[in-house]
């Protein structure tokens, strides 16, 4: 699981996230559903937990191919 955040003109960099992290900027883009099914926080919480979690500051395209290659590659 990548979270992209910018880095403008400069070189792209690639690090761990941790588990805490990477919910708190999922759920800034997330809603309820509409069946406001209760358990839907948990099952957004059990798959960031079972994912790996990454923050890349996404900067010029050949720092950011280099660095997604060493990570998934």
């Amino acid at each position: 699981m990548l979270y992209i955040e910018p880095n403008h003109g400069a070189g792209t960099t690639l690090r761990r996230s941790g588990k805490v992290e990477m919910t708190r900027h999922m759920l800034l883009h997330c809603a309820p559903p509409i069946s406001r099914r209760r358990d839907w926080l948990g099952d957004l919480c059990a798959t960031v937990d079972q994912a790996n979690t990454y923050v890349i500051e996404l900067g010029d395209i050949a720092s950011a191919v280099a660095a997604t290659i060493g990570v998934f590659g």
